[in-house]
């Protein structure tokens, strides 16, 4: 029995000896396989943040693009209506004309300083004097854009582009406003070298951290978006995506700009799963595991 052992024990001293010099061997090979590895996840990595956001500010470009062309449209007609108030000329033939360039603005109007609403493309009256929208947009005379979730004319989401008039000694004396309607948002799914990532929440938030608009209203935003995205000022996150790892998985979080004081957030989960997927902390430990396995 004893001779059984020896031999045995001896017959294998050779394959122990062998085995461990190749494992040595390789070591190196190994060592810059995870290195390589590694860089060549933190490209993945990098490439995908950039593939969402790009997603992300794809959905909501002709958003952008529609505030911007209203923005100038607005400066035009505030400067013509300068001259059609000073001669006495009709302003709702001028609004009128101005609506017919934008068919998707639900209104477009010019508002006195008193805040009663006479001259609109749609000749509605309403007097604004006690809207806070009203009032921020005539607070100190510069441009604005701002959102209001249910516009008192249109009672919709409207994207409020505001420009101030001023007569011709310069006095400013009203303000012209363009109401657009807020785009529906849907990112269209985006896939890098590992995963396929799918939006999952998308909420619009003011510059304060309130939540305007978002795309399940029955779950509340803090179970939506990781706890470590700050949601109190989502204008610190613009122009971002970053990568957040909780219970519930790995999750991008994207904040894109619409629009001055208007933020549209995306939250992405990898929307396929298996091995490469769940766990992706060992991919770059088995390329040199199964070779000195083998």
């Amino acid at each position: 029995m004893s001779f059984r052992l020896k031999g045995l024990f001896s017959s294998s001293t050779l394959g122990v000896r062998l085995g461990t010099t190749l494992v040595l061997a390789l070591l190196p090979l190994g060592v810059l396989s995870i290195v390589q590895t590694q860089s060549a996840q933190r490209e993945v990595n990098m490439s995908t943040l950039e593939g969402v956001a790009g997603a992300s500010l794809r959905a909501v470009q002709p958003q952008i693009d529609l505030i911007r062309d209203a923005q100038i449209t607005a400066r035009a007609l505030a400067a013509a209506l300068t001259v059609v108030l000073e001669e006495g000329r009709d302003c709702s033939t001028r609004v009128k004309a101005v609506a017919r360039t934008i068919p998707q603005a639900t209104i477009v109007a010019y508002v006195p300083l008193t805040g009663l609403m006479t001259c609109s493309s749609n000749d509605v009256v309403h007097d604004f004097s006690a809207d806070p929208q009203f009032r921020r947009l005539v607070s100190d005379g510069e441009p604005k854009v701002a959102y209001n979730p249910m516009g008192p004319v249109s009672r919709s989401a409207v994207v409020v582009i505001g420009h101030p008039v001023l007569d011709v000694d310069g006095t400013r004396i009203g303000v012209v406003t363009i109401s657009l309607p807020y785009l529906s948002v849907a990112p269209q799914d985006y896939s890098d070298a590992v995963s396929l990532w799918q939006p999952t929440y998308l909420a619009t938030y003011g510059p304060d951290g309130e939540l305007l608009i978002s795309s399940d209203d029955s779950i509340p935003p803090r179970e939506a978006v990781p706890s470590d995205v700050p949601l109190d000022d989502p204008s610190r996150l613009a122009g971002t995506s970053s990568y957040h790892t909780d219970e519930t998985g790995r999750r991008i979080v994207s904040v894109i700009s619409v629009a001055q004081d208007l933020y549209l957030l995306a939250v992405w989960q990898r929307g396929n799963s298996g091995f490469l997927d769940s766990n992706g902390d060992l991919i770059p430990y088995a390329l040199p595991l199964l070779t000195w396995i083998a």
